[in-house]
């Protein structure tokens, strides 16, 4: 068996200080939402480091957002696994856990500029692109007479009265059948 594949259950002291880690962020959160997110981000950082990991810095945020750059996922997906080690080195400045400057440098961090929608990032097609697909699509002779009389229902106004609503002027005025 490959050592790099196994997965080891973390030491007791280290799930001890990661649980504190995690505590410790998520104090300074107010949203359900939120802390579920960060909550996942540190344990899938934690998951990440390995057993003989430096310590807490910049190099080490660095490596991990080049690790999840080499994964493929998308610009919010990274920028989302990003925000809990910012709010992290923050929370551990404030109580006096890392130096400020440190803590400073790791928010500096940069994430993922955002392009788009995760399809256009997929399929590399932009706006333009698509305005030219549409372009291109012709409306069949057939199908242009229906669709120009339910725009002119839509947009011509109907006659006046309760009776009439949503009905033809010849039907409203004439009856349902024709005759007066």
């Amino acid at each position: 068996m490959n050592n790099a594949l196994a997965i080891h259950p973390p030491e007791p002291q280290a799930a001890d200080r990661q649980a504190e880690l995690i505590a410790l962020v998520l104090d300074g959160v107010t949203s359900v939402h939120s802390r579920r997110s960060y909550r996942t981000g540190l344990q899938q950082l934690f998951a990440w480091i390995p057993r003989e990991a430096p310590t807490f810095s910049r190099a080490l945020v660095q490596a991990y957002r080049a690790h999840l750059l080499g994964v493929g996922l998308s610009s919010a997906t990274l920028n989302l696994r990003l925000s809990p080690l910012r709010k992290l080195a923050r929370e551990m400045a404030d109580n006096g856990r890392l130096d400020p400057a440190g803590a400073a440098a790791m928010e500096r961090v940069p994430g993922v500029a955002r392009r788009g929608t995760r399809a256009r990032e997929l399929a590399g097609s932009g706006p333009g692109e698509r305005a030219a697909q549409r372009s291109e699509c012709k409306i069949p002779d057939w199908l242009a007479g229906p669709r120009d009389l339910g725009l002119t229902a839509r947009l011509w106004p109907a006659p006046s009265g309760a009776a009439a609503a949503g009905r033809r002027r010849s039907v409203a005025t004439r009856g349902p059948l024709g005759l007066r």
